[in-house]
Protein backbone atom coordinates (compact mmCIF):
# COMPACT_ATOMS: atom_id res chain seq x y z
CA UNK A 1 0.00 0.00 0.00
CA UNK A 2 1.73 3.16 -1.11
CA UNK A 3 1.27 6.18 1.82
CA UNK A 4 -1.04 9.40 0.52
CA UNK A 5 1.21 12.12 0.22
CA UNK A 6 0.30 15.91 0.16
CA UNK A 7 1.05 18.11 -2.55
CA UNK A 8 2.88 21.00 -2.01
CA UNK A 9 0.53 23.95 -1.17
CA UNK A 10 -0.32 26.44 -3.91
CA UNK A 11 2.44 29.09 -3.35
CA UNK A 12 5.47 27.22 -2.78
CA UNK A 13 6.82 26.13 -6.01
CA UNK A 14 8.76 22.92 -5.79
CA UNK A 15 11.92 24.18 -6.66
CA UNK A 16 11.84 26.70 -3.71
CA UNK A 17 11.69 24.09 -1.11
CA UNK A 18 15.47 22.77 -0.25
CA UNK A 19 15.94 18.87 -1.01
CA UNK A 20 13.22 18.87 -3.60
CA UNK A 21 13.85 19.14 -7.17
CA UNK A 22 11.91 19.51 -10.16
CA UNK A 23 12.09 15.83 -12.04
CA UNK A 24 8.84 13.76 -12.41
CA UNK A 25 9.92 10.86 -10.56
CA UNK A 26 8.76 11.14 -7.08
CA UNK A 27 11.38 8.32 -5.58
CA UNK A 28 14.34 10.52 -7.18
CA UNK A 29 12.73 13.98 -5.77
CA UNK A 30 15.00 14.65 -2.94
CA UNK A 31 18.38 15.84 -3.97
CA UNK A 32 21.18 15.15 -2.36
CA UNK A 33 23.30 17.70 -0.45
CA UNK A 34 26.67 18.23 -1.11
CA UNK A 35 28.63 18.05 2.49
CA UNK A 36 31.18 20.67 1.74
CA UNK A 37 35.31 19.21 2.39
CA UNK A 38 36.85 22.73 2.70
CA UNK A 39 35.29 26.65 3.12
CA UNK A 40 34.25 28.11 6.13
CA UNK A 41 32.72 26.63 9.71
CA UNK A 42 29.45 28.74 8.76
CA UNK A 43 29.10 27.29 5.34
CA UNK A 44 28.46 24.19 7.26
CA UNK A 45 25.87 25.23 9.64
CA UNK A 46 23.94 27.11 6.59
CA UNK A 47 23.86 23.93 5.02
CA UNK A 48 22.49 21.43 8.33
CA UNK A 49 20.28 24.91 8.84
CA UNK A 50 18.85 24.17 5.21
CA UNK A 51 18.37 20.59 5.74
CA UNK A 52 16.67 20.86 8.79
CA UNK A 53 14.52 23.74 7.23
CA UNK A 54 13.86 21.51 4.31
CA UNK A 55 12.71 18.49 6.66
CA UNK A 56 10.30 20.87 8.69
CA UNK A 57 9.04 21.91 5.91
CA UNK A 58 8.41 18.43 4.21
CA UNK A 59 7.02 17.33 7.26
CA UNK A 60 4.15 19.76 6.99
CA UNK A 61 3.38 18.65 3.37
CA UNK A 62 3.21 15.24 4.56
CA UNK A 63 6.70 14.37 3.49
CA UNK A 64 7.67 12.25 6.49
CA UNK A 65 10.03 9.60 4.12
CA UNK A 66 10.87 12.45 2.02
CA UNK A 67 12.19 13.63 5.34
CA UNK A 68 14.26 10.87 6.88
CA UNK A 69 15.72 10.54 3.75
CA UNK A 70 17.20 14.48 4.58
CA UNK A 71 17.62 13.00 8.35
CA UNK A 72 20.18 10.80 6.70
CA UNK A 73 22.30 14.07 5.48
CA UNK A 74 21.99 15.90 8.31
CA UNK A 75 23.46 13.46 10.17
CA UNK A 76 26.74 13.54 8.03
CA UNK A 77 26.60 16.92 8.39
CA UNK A 78 26.46 16.66 12.41
CA UNK A 79 29.25 14.62 12.52
CA UNK A 80 31.40 16.69 10.48
CA UNK A 81 30.60 19.76 12.82
CA UNK A 82 30.88 17.54 15.90
CA UNK A 83 34.15 16.14 14.92
CA UNK A 84 35.45 19.56 14.47
CA UNK A 85 33.91 21.69 17.45
CA UNK A 86 32.18 23.98 15.59
CA UNK A 87 29.33 24.58 17.67
CA UNK A 88 31.44 24.68 20.82
CA UNK A 89 32.75 27.74 19.78
CA UNK A 90 31.93 30.94 21.55
CA UNK A 91 31.20 32.92 17.93
CA UNK A 92 28.74 30.21 16.53
CA UNK A 93 26.34 30.62 20.14
CA UNK A 94 23.65 31.70 18.33
CA UNK A 95 23.99 29.32 15.58
CA UNK A 96 23.63 26.71 18.09
CA UNK A 97 20.92 28.05 19.48
CA UNK A 98 18.98 28.29 16.35
CA UNK A 99 19.71 25.14 15.07
CA UNK A 100 18.41 23.39 18.58
CA UNK A 101 15.41 25.41 17.56
CA UNK A 102 15.23 24.20 14.39
CA UNK A 103 15.53 20.49 16.10
CA UNK A 104 12.65 21.16 18.48
CA UNK A 105 10.81 22.45 15.72
CA UNK A 106 11.30 19.12 13.62
CA UNK A 107 10.41 16.65 16.50
CA UNK A 108 7.39 18.97 17.34
CA UNK A 109 6.29 18.24 13.74
CA UNK A 110 7.21 14.50 13.40
CA UNK A 111 5.46 14.10 16.69
CA UNK A 112 2.34 15.74 14.93
CA UNK A 113 2.69 13.61 11.76
CA UNK A 114 3.04 10.88 14.59
CA UNK A 115 -0.27 11.48 16.53
CA UNK A 116 -2.10 11.76 13.14
CA UNK A 117 -0.75 8.60 11.81
CA UNK A 118 -1.75 6.91 15.11
CA UNK A 119 -5.12 8.55 14.78
CA UNK A 120 -5.96 7.45 11.32
CA UNK A 121 -4.48 3.62 11.87
CA UNK A 122 -6.92 3.72 14.92
CA UNK A 123 -9.93 4.40 12.44
CA UNK A 124 -8.74 1.42 9.99
CA UNK A 125 -9.00 -1.09 12.64
CA UNK A 126 -12.13 0.42 13.81
CA UNK A 127 -13.27 -0.66 10.20
CA UNK A 128 -11.99 -3.62 9.92
CA UNK A 129 -13.75 -4.95 13.27
CA UNK A 130 -16.60 -3.73 11.85
CA UNK A 131 -16.15 -5.76 8.76
CA UNK A 132 -15.19 -8.74 10.52
CA UNK A 133 -19.07 -8.51 11.91
CA UNK A 134 -20.42 -7.48 9.09
CA UNK A 135 -19.38 -11.07 7.33
CA UNK A 136 -20.22 -13.05 10.29
CA UNK A 137 -23.30 -11.80 10.77
CA UNK A 138 -24.56 -12.26 6.76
Amino acid sequence: MNPVRNPIPLGIKRNNVPGISNGVNEKAAVRKFEIPTGGGHAHLLDELQSLLEAQIELVHQGGVIDSERLSTQAGRLVEKIAQAGILELSEFKSRRNRLQKLYQELHLALSVQKADIAEKLSHVRKGKKIIQIYRKNI
